[in-house]
């Protein structure tokens, strides 16, 4: 009997390293988690990697309207806008679309795992290397 290691960490996609009208997540829903910095939604892309987006409120609208786990999923950022109404009036709000292809096969989870054998104990299942590392920007964090 030989254990495995079942899952990867997460690598956090941030909006403020996206050009508009670019996809900036393409696979299947993986579901919400707890991520260090509150909630967020994670995907498995076609080459097992797990890739996370923090929870914008309209991406988990979207989610919550009809997207099912499993289902093949693409996040299109679109950009910046001035937000009008609310106790957030007059910031700057970020825009995506999520698209789903309902006729995608489900993922073939044993042919899209990824391993990590990395030694660094100190890294957390949810990104944290992706932090340090700045590839997780102020304007990424929910406070």
């Amino acid at each position: 009997m030989g254990f495995q290691e079942i899952g990867s960490r997460v690598r956090f996609v941030s909006a403020k390293n996206l050009r508009e009208d670019e996809a900036c997540i393409e696979g299947w829903f993986a579901g919400v988690f707890e991520s260090k910095y509150g909630p967020a939604y994670k995907f498995l892309t076609k080459t097992g990697e797990l890739v996370g987006i923090r929870d914008y409120a309209v991406i988990r609208s979207k989610i919550e309207e009809g997207v099912k786990l499993n289902d093949y999923t693409q996040i299109i950022y679109e950009g910046e806008y001035t937000i009008k109404n609310g106790s957030y009036a007059g910031n700057q709000g970020k825009s995506f679309r999520v698209l789903v292809d309902k006729s995608a096969p489900e993922p073939d989870v044993d042919s899209t795992h990824s391993e990590d054998n990395s030694d660094d104990d100190d890294d957390d299942a949810f990104g944290a290397e992706d932090f340090r590392d700045g590839n997780i920007g102020d304007d990424d964090l929910p406070f």
